[in-house]
């Protein structure tokens, strides 16, 4: 079994040598599970995330409300639709111009929920016909075999005080990690499940805003 500082290592390796996501080669690892890792890669950026169904179930009717051009450019599903907004999942925050793009074309402000890149690859496949990296490909089917976990809601300043920043945009997680790491010397932690900081559910995701006590 490899502690965390180890499969954290592993995966900013991974990250270096083969480009892409942290998220991607968290997933390569089966260290978190998929609906797990959004949740935490949602909060990092104070969203909310989306699931694996949410993106795969998405319907038709939602699906055609932006243009697979659209789609494409900017990396983005709609995984659902209410009166004040079309809720789409994004990889990334947008930037305003992307925004003002999806708002336009939809006729109807756009909400964001977070998820992690391959899932947002497969869906933009699957509902579009958009081609998908043979990397992502193959994540793809891994995942899907395995279970997608649950997805809570967890507290910003949570994620911050445990990590010192936000663990999908630097390295500064190593430097944290290494306490964990040594306190878990003689219990290391399995490579199926990272033991990432107990979330602290505030709200049950939908289409409302983010919560956070």
């Amino acid at each position: 079994a490899l502690p965390i500082l180890q499969q954290i290592e592993d995966a900013l390796q991974r990250q270096v040598l083969e480009d892409g996501e942290i998220d991607t080669a968290l997933l390569e690892l089966n260290a978190v599970p998929e609906n797990t890792l959004n949740a935490y890669r949602a909060a990092s950026f104070g969203l909310l995330p989306a699931s694996r169904a949410d993106l795969m179930e998405a319907e038709r009717s939602l699906v055609e409300l932006l243009s697979p051009a659209l789609a494409q450019r900017h990396r983005v599903v709609p995984i659902g639709h209410h009166a004040h907004a079309l809720v789409v999942a994004c990889a990334h925050p947008l930037q305003a111009t992307a925004l003002r793009e999806l708002e336009t074309y939809a006729d109807l402000p756009i909400e964001l929920r977070i998820a992690t890149e391959v899932r947002v690859e497969s869906a933009l496949a699957l509902h579009y016909g958009i081609d998908i990296a043979p990397r992502m490909r193959r994540l793809a089917e891994h995942v899907a075999a395995l279970p997608a976990g649950d997805a809570p809601i967890v507290e910003i300043s949570e994620l911050e005080s445990s990590y010192g920043g936000d663990p999908f945009e630097t390295h500064q997680a190593l430097d944290d990690a290494e306490e964990l790491d040594a306190a878990d010397a003689h219990e290391p932690a399995s490579p199926s499940a990272v033991p990432l900081p107990p979330p602290t559910v505030v709200a049950e995701h939908g289409a409302g805003a983010l919560h956070v006590v």
